[in-house]
């Protein structure tokens, strides 16, 4: 029941962020559902959870972006990773912790993305991309996170009442 939950809503998120959201571009950037998801879930549920399905998510992105393969799935699983240490040491409830979270993450996630990129195919500006791509990006993240919380804090406690979850 929870990998059915859990891989429902990754499902719903890849399809809005990659069918969906482009055809309604702010300022040309495309928010991370799936960065947001595995972040919130790893603040939730631990670094195991994080990491596994920041490797799985990234390699569903890779496999259907038709970009490096792999980077995603590497970037995402640290991530995700990373943020799994923090279950036992904040409140994801507070209505801070997922913007500042998330936002962290995300400038996490593109600082990878350009490091493994920047050596593999060209030099890249990281103040153009500062500018154009992570600021925007960190923003719009960071404000979709707050209502994604909700959700993931709802399936969670569904997932708790039915004895699934801890």
């Amino acid at each position: 029941m929870v990998y059915l939950l859990y891989g429902l809503l990754v499902f719903m998120a890849f399809v809005l962020q990659s069918a969906i959201i482009p055809c309604s571009l702010f300022y040309n950037i495309i928010p991370d559902l799936l960065l947001i998801i595995i972040t919130l879930l790893a603040i939730y549920r631990g670094k195991t959870v994080g990491g596994a399905l920041g490797f799985f998510t990234g390699l569903l992105q890779d496999w259907f972006s038709g970009g490096l393969f792999g980077i995603n799935a590497i970037s995402k699983a640290i991530v995700g990773y990373l943020f799994g240490f923090l279950k036992d040491h904040i409140y994801p409830q507070n209505i801070i912790v997922p913007p500042v979270g998330v936002a962290i993450a995300t400038i996490i996630n593109q600082l990878l993305i350009i490091s493994f990129t920047d050596y593999l195919l060209t030099e890249l500006s990281i103040e153009v991309v500062l500018r154009s791509v992570i600021i925007p990006l960190v923003i719009y993240n960071s404000i979709l996170s707050v209502i994604l919380n909700i959700l993931i804090y709802k399936i969670n406690n569904y997932l708790a009442r039915r004895k699934f979850i801890d």
